[in-house]
């Protein structure tokens, strides 16, 4: 079991206390130097641009003018390096899909504000420009297919920022707005999970946009239900 992390910003320290737990490095402490973090971005350009491929030690030295021991002390290997960029690019994804939700609901004064909200949060969540968001998402799970570290990561992030959207919506579950059936928690990891499905359908030259338009439906009617069950005919 780990420890939880305390501030969502801090979440790569989650994937380094695996680094530091499987490398036998000295100092978890490290990951918070400034040269750490200079270290992590361009590790994470790297990925972005080339893949894990093109993240190469020598390049990142080069380019932030650190030296070696402080990469090793920090990540432990390049491997722990790969790791927490990779962690920390899901975590980017995640809180900007969270902190809109939180927004949403906290902007929200009444039963039918709230559902406006969520569908217009939705809108957004599955537009185009989003869609950068869910490939990053995509390609960090599948680097966590053959990493333990990387993919307990992704749990913890994911299971806190549910957390933060769940008590977001405290005060409407209070006021009974939204099924009393519904366990919010499970229904937003769930619609975290499909919104990301969307890649199936999008990621291709020449996309079908009415296909396209079909999943939009079904999925953002599929996600309100979750929430405000029966009551969803009231409003649509």
């Amino acid at each position: 079991m780990i420890p939880p992390c305390v501030k969502s910003r801090n979440l790569v320290w989650l994937a380094g206390c695996y680094i530091h737990f499987v490398a036998g490095t000295s100092d978890i402490n490290d990951l918070h130097s400034n040269s750490a973090q200079e270290l992590l971005g361009h590790a994470i350009e790297m990925l972005e641009s080339g893949g894990e491929a093109s993240v190469r030690i020598h390049q990142i030295l080069e380019k932030t003018g650190v030296t070696a021991p402080v990469l090793y002390r920090a990540f432990g290997s390049r491997e722990g390096l790969i790791i927490a960029a990779q962690t920390e690019r899901h975590r980017r994804a995640q809180v900007a899909a969270a902190n809109l939700i939180v927004d949403t609901v906290e902007r929200s004064h009444s039963v039918k504000e709230l559902f406006e909200n969520l569908r217009a949060a939705l809108d957004i969540i599955f537009s185009l420009e989003r869609r950068h968001l869910r490939l990053m998402r995509l390609q960090v799970l599948s680097s966590a297919v053959t990493r333990p570290a990387l993919l307990e990561a992704i749990h913890e992030i994911n299971d806190q920022c549910v957390q933060t959207m769940s008590k977001a919506f405290e005060l409407p579950v209070a006021k009974q707005w939204i099924d009393a059936k519904a366990k919010i928690g499970h229904a937003l990891l769930w619609g975290v999970a499909l919104i990301d499905t969307r890649l199936v359908v999008e990621l291709h030259e020449s996309p079908d946009e009415e296909i396209i338009a079909s999943w939009d439906v079904l999925s953002k009617h599929a996600i309100l239900y979750s929430i405000f069950g029966e009551n969803l005919s009231k409003f649509t």
